[in-house]
């Protein structure tokens, strides 16, 4: 955290910031949505999944 400032002066500076927070987004969107299809998977084909609670 002591050089948080430094970084991001940089970032702003070169116009990085908005990117890598968009690369960000989508990396964790990317692994958001491989667990939705990856539960979908498994309760669809497998009968595995754990039932919906009222």
């Amino acid at each position: 955290m002591h050089f948080s400032r430094q970084i991001a002066f940089i970032l702003v500076r070169f116009n990085i910031l908005g990117a890598l927070i968009r690369i960000t987004g989508l990396i964790v969107m990317t692994i958001g949505v491989q667990m939705v299809l990856n539960g979908l998977a498994q309760g669809l084909f497998t009968g595995t999944a754990a039932p919906l609670q009222p």
